[in-house]
C-alpha cells in the first residue's frame, strides 16, 4: 500500500487496526505500507514496526532551492533556469531510521543545495560510506578522504561540519581547529565538561570560531512565541511548565549514553528556554533516572528546575520511555 503523504498513513494504520489486519513488519499477514514525507509520525511508525519505509521530502530544502532559483532569475544571474530541478530523496527504513550517519548525509545535502556553502571535501573513516556519498550525490571521489589531515592537504576549506556521535566531538573538533578550520558542531558540544573546555581552549588558541548547531529555536512556532514575549503581549514571565513524553526505540550510540535524554534531546528544549524567554538561568536543580522497562543503558527520564535571572521558574519533565500518551518533539509548554 502506497500513500502520497504522511497524513494518509494515519488513516491506513487506523483502518488496518480496525479490521484486525495491523501486523508488524516480518509478522505473518503484514500489509506492506510505504509513503512519502518523512514526518516524525512516520518515523515513529517505522520504529514501531508498522510502516515499511518512507521517502524523505524536506520542505526546507525544496523551499530553499525554489527561492534560490527565483532570486537568481530575478537578478539576471540565471535567465534560463532548468525547468525541472530536484532535491535529493532519501529512503528511510528500520535499517537507517536512527542511523547517526544519516546526520552526515543530511549535512551533505544542505551543503550541496545552499547558495552560501561550497562543499570542499568529505571525511569518513569508512570507505563504504564515502563510496555511498559519491554514488548518491554524484560527488568527485577526489574530494573524499579517510582522515581530516589528508583532506586539508588536498583541498582548501574555511570550516568543518562536525557531525560524528557526541563521544567523538572533542577529538574531531580539536583536530579541525588545529588544522586552521572554524567548526560547526552538532549538539551537544561534548559528553563531558572536560572535553568541552578543551574544545573551547583549542578554538581560542587557534583563533577560530567554535559553534554549536541548535535548530529547534528557529522553528516557526518558537519564533512566534518569542515575538509575543518580546512585545509584552503576555506580560512578565513568572512560571513555565514543560512536559515532554516520547518512546523512541533508538539503536546505536544513544542507547549507550549515560544521559541520553538530557544530552541528546532535552538540550533542544533547554536552548529553547533561553531562545524564547530571552533569559538565562542562574541556578539549576536536576534529577535523572532509569526505569525497569527502559531500553536505554543510561537515564532516559529527568526532572529539572531552572531559576532564571529575573526570578522566573521553569519546571521541566522529560521522558524517553513513555508508556502512555506522547507529546510532540517540541513538548507541551504552558
Amino acid at each position: 500500500m502506497f500513500t502520497h503523504n504522511g497524513e494518509m498513513v494515519r488513516g491506513v494504520i487506523a483502518g488496518l487496526k480496525q479490521i484486525n489486519q495491523l501486523k508488524k513488519v516480518g509478522e505473518e499477514g503484514h500489509v506492506p505500507v510505504v509513503c512519502i514525507d518523512g514526518t516524525p509520525a512516520e518515523l515513529d511508525y517505522i520504529r514501531d514496526g508498522y510502516l515499511d519505509a518512507t521517502v524523505e521530502q524536506n520542505p526546507f530544502d525544496m523551499g530553499a532551492l525554489a527561492v534560490d532559483v527565483a532570486y537568481k532569475y530575478l537578478n539576471g544571474e540565471d535567465e534560463n533556469p532548468e525547468k525541472e530541478q530536484y532535491v535529493y530523496p532519501r529512503l528511510i527504513t528500520s535499517d537507517n531510521v536512527e542511523d547517526p550517519e544519516n546526520w552526515g548525509f543530511s549535512w551533505v545535502e544542505k551543503a550541496l543545495q545552499s547558495p552560501w556553502v561550497e562543499l570542499a571535501g568529505l571525511v569518513d573513516m569508512k570507505q563504504e560510506m564515502l563510496d555511498y556519498a559519491v554514488n548518491t550525490y554524484h560527488l568527485d571521489p577526489s574530494i573524499c578522504f579517510l582522515t581530516l589531515k589528508e583532506a586539508v592537504k588536498h583541498v582548501e576549506a574555511d570550516a568543518a561540519f562536525v557531525v560524528v556521535p557526541p563521544a567523538f566531538h572533542k577529538e574531531v573538533a580539536v583536530e579541525a581547529l588545529e588544522c586552521g578550520l572554524h567548526c560547526l558542531v552538532e549538539k551537544p558540544l561534548a559528553e563531558e565538561m572536560e572535553d568541552a573546555l578543551k574544545m573551547v581552549l583549542a578554538a581560542e588558541k587557534a583563533g577560530k570560531k567554535l559553534m554549536i548547531s541548535q535548530n529547534y529555536r528557529f522553528k516557526r512556532a518558537p519564533q512566534t512565541v518569542k515575538q509575543i514575549v518580546e512585545k509584552g503581549f503576555v506580560g512578565e514571565i513568572g512560571s513555565v511548565f514543560i512536559n515532554f513524553q516520547k518512546a523512541p526505540h533508538f539503536t546505536g550510540f544513544r542507547t549507550e549514553m549515560f544521559e541520553p535524554l538530557i544530552q541528546d534531546m532535552s538540550i533542544h528544549h533547554f536552548d529553547q528556554i533561553r531562545g524564547i524567554l530571552g533569559l538565562n538561568p542562574v541556578r539549576i536543580k536536576a534529577h535523572s533516572w532509569n526505569t525497569s522497562w527502559s531500553w536505554f543503558k543510561g537515564n532516559p527520564a529527568a526532572s529539572v528546575i531552572f531559576e532564571m535571572e529575573n526570578g522566573a521558574v521553569v519546571s521541566y519533565n522529560g521522558n524517553w520511555v513513555s508508556q502512555g500518551w506522547e507529546t510532540t518533539w517540541d513538548g507541551d509548554w504552558r
